[in-house]
């Protein structure tokens, strides 16, 4: 028969044995929101369709086979498979939101077959027969299981663009919040259910391109409170030197059922190292958790630190350069400045901390899990004394043993990261987490959740005077906070009076304070009478540094160690234009 073709039109073997493209079934309209009841139609040309509009996965000749348009009046799930000869295709899942709230977030679609979740015996959000009632952590539930299943998920952007569709896994997420009714739980994209990433900027421009895990999260212990906390305190951090996640609200539905507000979280593992530190390879790391706990790699690296550190004192200075030379010092005073400030006393059940595996590869380590902070569980936390709290030598096995403060006492041995330390402190204090800052973050936190709380707290029974009532103890922790911080800081290091430092540049430069904050026009903040502060003024291109003003250095030195003997210091860094006598020349 090819001879018959001719040379010329016979196809070449290759396109012969090409295979034929997988079967698919086609949705029309695709899925998405809708104001009235519409009609859906399936294609699948020269295959049979089945197809559930509950969320149960569909199967061949157990579900309804397609024979015309779907009739859809209220939000609904159809999933459906294609099926012809001994070959059946995936299973494709499309949402219709119909006549559903407007909102000003993304939107999250789960389906799946509802026994998986809520089958008496065996549902994953369901308690089951082997809960032993006894206990109130009830051990033995089904909520505690750790496997995956199969789902078609769905994330719809805020202008109702449907920016990911595929199957994808799904496992239950979380600690102690798994007891809440409203559960959390993991998205994941893996190449044998569908698409092998999450191909969209999730978290903004700003954020990572594509991810392999998401989080849908309940809040943790903030659930049935501010709903948020854990990301408003990381956001308060966004530009330290900590590893955090970005975060999200969104609406989730599951199998067109609303299930709430969710906080979109990235997860913490090896692709989220990777993904955040491109010099890094995921796969060659160490990442631990809690005490020696093993996630990835090896403990061998962190034994020999924390061997080093309990057999050598670090009031040597030889000895502290060695250990800066095994953790990221700046890192680790930032994390633990962080928990201290937010009061977060469950900080020492929840740690994790990594590093390359290469002869420099430093320690680094990764906040997450702060929901205790913040008047979580007192509403005048910001009375607390943490920072005697994560240095206690004595603590209980929970919630800060020995272990989890050591790391910090050791450091505190020596004089440098002493004065470094509260310095920093101080920077953020006058900062980040000022109660200016932290009252416009809280705030603007409140305007993207306020119109879309009633229908999560309408959900799930909740009260709204209660959502405003812990809200309203955030603001308060925010505004005390800081003077009670400082009042610790004094007291437990022998600081000194506070001393006022202002700052002012003229244009053509910055100041580096502290090797730590970049300060452009004018800064005003708090320090202390014995912790000398370092300024530097640095030139931007096209200019030059001329000098100082208000305080006699004897000498234009561009960087100055001050010792804050007066109760206010007022400076003014003076940059001129510069043009080099050889520019042009070369």
């Amino acid at each position: 028969m090819l001879a018959g073709l001719g040379a010329q039109n016979a196809p070449s073997r290759s396109a012969l044995t090409r295979e034929k493209p997988p079967l698919s079934v086609g949705f029309y309209p695709e899925g998405g929101f809708f104001h009235q009841a519409i009609q859906v139609e399936l294609t699948a040309p020269g295959a049979r369709i089945y197809f559930t509009t509950d969320g149960t996965t569909p199967k061949p000749h157990y579900s309804m086979k397609y024979g015309g348009p779907i009739t859809v009046t209220k939000t609904t799930v159809v999933r459906a498979i294609a099926v012809r000869g001994g070959e059946t295709s995936v299973v494709f899942g499309h949402t219709y939101f119909i006549d559903e709230p407007e909102t000003t977030i993304p939107v999250v679609s789960v389906s799946i077959t509802p026994g998986l979740l809520f089958d008496p015996d065996y549902g994953l959000f369901v308690k089951g027969p082997n809960a032993i009632d006894s206990l109130w952590k009830l051990p033995g539930a089904n909520f505690w299981s750790r496997n995956e299943v199969p789902v078609n998920a769905e994330i719809f952007e805020t202008d109702g663009a449907c920016v990911y569709r595929s199957q994808s896994g799904f496992r239950l997420f979380g600690g102690m919040s798994r007891l809440f009714p409203q559960k959390s739980f993991t998205l994941v994209a893996r190449k044998r259910y569908g698409q092998k990433r999450i191909k969209h900027e999730v978290f903004g421009k700003k954020g990572l391109k594509k991810f392999k895990f998401l989080v849908l999260r309940n809040s943790g212990s903030d659930y049935a409170k501010a709903h948020f906390r854990d990301a408003f305190m990381t956001t308060l951090i966004e530009d330290w030197n900590v590893d955090k996640q970005d975060f999200r609200p969104a609406h989730v539905y599951i199998n067109g059922t609303y299930w709430g507000l969710y906080n979109i979280r990235e997860k913490v593992n090896r692709y989220f190292i990777g993904d955040h530190h491109k010099e890094v390879d995921k796969d060659s790391i160490d990442l631990l958790e809690h005490y020696l706990v093993r996630k990835r790699g090896s403990r061998r690296a962190y034994k020999a630190f924390l061997n080093y550190l309990e057999t050598h004192s670090l009031d040597n200075a030889t000895n502290y350069a060695q250990v800066c030379s095994m953790m990221d010092v700046d890192n680790f005073m930032d994390y633990q400045i962080a928990q201290i400030y937010f009061d977060n006393r469950d900080a020492g059940g929840n740690i994790k901390y990594w590093r390359p595996q290469r002869p420099d590869g430093k320690w680094r380590w990764i906040l997450y899990d702060t929901d205790w902070g913040f008047g979580l569980h007192d509403d005048q936390a910001w009375k607390y004394n943490t920072l005697e709290f994560h240095t206690k030598p004595d603590g209980p096995n929970w919630p800060n043993p020995p272990w989890s403060t050591f790391i910090l006492r050791k450091l505190l041995e020596n004089r440098a990261f002493r004065q470094a330390f509260v310095n920093r402190f101080a920077d953020r204090l006058n900062t980040s987490l000022s109660p200016e800052a932290v009252t416009e973050t809280l705030d603007r936190f409140y305007r993207l959740y306020a119109p879309e709380m009633p229908r999560h707290l309408a959900r799930w029974r909740l009260s709204r005077s209660k959502w405003e009532e812990q809200v309203a103890i955030m603001r308060e922790f925010g505004q005390k906070r800081p003077a009670y911080m400082r009042q610790f800081l004094r007291a437990k290091f022998d600081t000194g009076a506070e001393r006022k430092l202002e700052i002012e540049t003229t244009h053509g430069g910055y100041v580096r304070l502290n090797q730590n904050l970049r300060v452009e026009g004018h800064f005003e903040g708090t320090y202390f009478q014995n912790m000398p502060v370092e300024v530097e003024a640095v030139p931007a291109l096209g200019y030059r540094f001329a000098g100082w003003e208000g305080i006699f250095t004897g000498n234009n030195a561009s960087r100055l160690v001050l010792a804050l003997h007066r109760k206010t210091y007022r400076l003014k860094a003076v940059f001129e234009k510069f043009e080099d006598p050889l520019a042009g020349q070369i």
